[in-house]
């Protein structure tokens, strides 16, 4: 008789509550204010991406038509290419999470392409540049880049990591941004010290 009893005690506090509908707008508005909340930080960390990422891509097409409008560059000139990076992409930092990889390359009359040059700045993140290192050979360039005889090419390559604010079990991820242009006057095959 006793389970009886709690059997039906237990099915009438069941139906109770079925009817009861205090609550629902509380509950209902919990899980609508979390949604939007959800919703709000991650529109904020992708425009924050895309804004970092566009950032980077004019960094690298500034950094490149810098280099590209005289008939020559010297050392100094590269520096100061750097520090245009840090203008450019602000408010984000250039720094440990940022590099920029400056390559001239050509291809001398009868020889394959090489590298002349190369210079990196605009921070310290270890970084490898698609096409190796000055003096190494080229063996193709990407997206259907030719070189002619005794052209020059000048290659940016602008990386950084982003770490996300908020969801940062994501993890970093390294931007690289590519620009590509040819000198308007002169060659540059070196850099002056």
């Amino acid at each position: 008789m006793s389970r009886s009893s709690s059997e039906t005690k237990t099915r009438g506090l069941i139906a109770r509550l079925r009817r009861d509908k205090r609550g629902v707008a509380a509950v209902e508005f919990a899980i609508a204010v979390s949604s939007l909340v959800f919703l709000f930080f991650g529109l904020l960390e992708t425009s924050r991406f895309l804004m970092l990422y566009l950032k980077a891509q004019h960094a690298a097409v500034a950094v490149a038509d810098l280099v590209t409008r005289d008939k020559t560059i010297n050392e100094a000139q590269v520096t100061d290419l750097f520090n245009v990076v840090a203008q450019v992409i602000h408010p984000f930092p250039v720094g440990a999470d940022s590099n920029v990889v400056v390559t001239a390359m050509g291809q001398p009359a009868g020889q394959p392409a090489s590298i002349y040059w190369q210079r990196t700045g605009a921070g310290s993140l270890t970084t490898t540049s698609s096409f190796g290192g000055a003096g190494t050979s080229i063996s193709s360039l990407p997206g259907g880049i030719t070189l002619r005889d005794d052209q020059t090419l000048v290659a940016v390559e602008m990386f950084y990591r982003y770490d996300p604010w908020i969801f940062d079990f994501f993890g970093s991820y390294t931007i690289k941004r590519m620009s590509y242009f040819r000198p308007r006057i002169g060659s540059l095959l070196q850099v002056d010290p």
